[in-house]
């Protein structure tokens, strides 16, 4: 009897995950395909693990990553507005899924085409201004971003001035040469992560 009992428990509860969460991803597609350079990636998993949601599929798109958010075992922990808005603030892009059932065996999307127009003429640009080693780990997001023309250099007082407000013999710039690169994907994960790193050097003050 103690065999069947437990049999009897099995099925209550393989019914029961039918019930909260297989039987709603037949009639509903709460899904959705969020794009990013590697350290945006790394993000979004973390943010997807907090909500109690799951990666289920991996693709490309051009040199950015695609990654599909789908409600986990317990999709009801977060909603889908909250889990899009928290993937919004480390991806370059959160999109709907389309038609799920047809992209089961894959998430690539179209290369994103957006990109910084430069010409002949255009300039490196100074990202930002600030002491060399505090600059150092911004460069070193850059990098990671796959930007690849980050550089450290000088920075004019009036260049310093522009961006910061105030200016320091001891300050460089973190520059962008718009030559070596105006990928899109790069260059707004250079934002993303300096963002957060400003908000983590903050905390650290």
């Amino acid at each position: 009897m103690k065999n069947v009992f437990w049999i009897i428990c099995a099925l209550g509860l393989a019914l029961l995950a039918y019930d909260l969460v297989w039987s709603k991803w037949e009639h509903t597609d709460d899904s959705m395909l969020a794009t990013g350079m590697p350290p945006q990636i790394a993000l979004i998993e973390d943010i997807v693990s907090e909500h109690g949601w799951a990666i289920d599929c991996r693709g490309r798109s051009g040199d950015m990553t695609v990654v599909r958010l789908a409600p986990g075992w317990w999709p009801s922990k977060s909603s889908p507005d909250e889990v899009r808005d928290a993937a919004w603030a480390a991806a370059t892009s959160v999109t709907p899924s389309v038609d799920l059932k047809e992209k089961r065996d894959g998430c690539d999307l179209p290369a994103n085409n957006y990109g910084v127009k430069i010409d002949e003429n255009d300039d490196p640009i100074v990202y930002g201004v600030g002491p060399r080693d505090v600059l150092e780990l911004y460069l070193k997001e850059a990098r990671e971003c796959g930007v690849k023309g980050a550089r450290l250099g000088p920075a004019t007082p009036e260049q310093q001035i522009a961006i910061a407000g105030e200016t320091s013999p001891d300050w460089m710039g973190l520059i962008i040469d718009p030559k070596l690169e105006s990928r899109y994907g790069p260059l707004n994960c250079m934002v993303v992560m300096s963002e957060r790193k400003q908000a983590e050097l903050r905390l650290r003050e």
